[in-house]
């Protein structure tokens, strides 16, 4: 590996751009001890030695955010890869983690559907779920295995129910344009048009 540029990543480290592959971030001390200059011919037990640093250090970065919270494996990526580690090594990383069950993308899709199945739309929820880089399969799924638990539909109505009253709607008396802005608020929270409709009618 032939080093083509380093450049300052922050007090402490330094992006190294090799003349071909992937760049990568490593410490200014590391860079250092493993003779990384620009301009250098890196040898191959060199760059075996930078790849066991970057595989150490992505691993470290996983155990600190998956500490605290379930992450999707695009989720993870885009974490990682913003950090300056190549794809060829946070793809392997998350894989190992993947195989030992720290990242789970049906655990982390289930236990949403699960925590929030009582308080938003269906279609709040896969939009959640879509947003944490969960693949469109893995949120089926996890609708499909909560269905086996709760009446979907059931619960939606539920909710709704509460929303109309917290929001004091009365069929009977409501005029044209209270009516037109509870709908427009239900459809906002992702309730389907044929679920509000029902509901501003009273048909529970």
């Amino acid at each position: 590996m032939t080093v083509k540029t380093i450049t300052a990543q922050g007090r402490t480290k330094v992006r190294v751009e090799p003349e071909e592959g992937e760049s990568f971030v490593i410490s200014k001390k590391d860079a250092f001890l493993l003779g990384i200059n620009e301009g250098a011919l890196l040898e191959p037990d060199v760059c075996a030695e930078i790849a066991q640093i970057l595989r150490k250090e992505c691993l470290r970065r996983c155990g600190m955010l998956l500490q605290s919270r379930d992450y999707s494996e695009k989720a993870l990526e885009d974490r990682l890869s913003m950090a300056g580690f190549p794809s060829s090594v946070y793809k392997k990383v998350i894989g190992e983690l993947k195989s030992a069950g720290y990242v789970n993308e049906d655990r982390m899709a289930e236990d949403y559907v699960r925590c929030h199945i009582k308080d938003r739309s269906r279609t709040r929820i896969e939009n959640d779920l879509a947003g944490k880089g969960l693949p469109e399969e893995c949120i089926r799924r996890a609708f499909e295995k909560a269905g086996e638990e709760w009446d979907l539909e059931t619960a939606e109505r539920e909710q709704i129910r509460k929303l109309l009253e917290k929001k004091g709607y009365d069929p009977e008396k409501a005029g044209w344009e209270e009516t037109m802005k509870i709908r427009a608020f239900l459809c906002r929270k992702g309730y389907s048009g044929e679920a509000v409709r029902s509901a501003m009618h009273g048909d529970f």
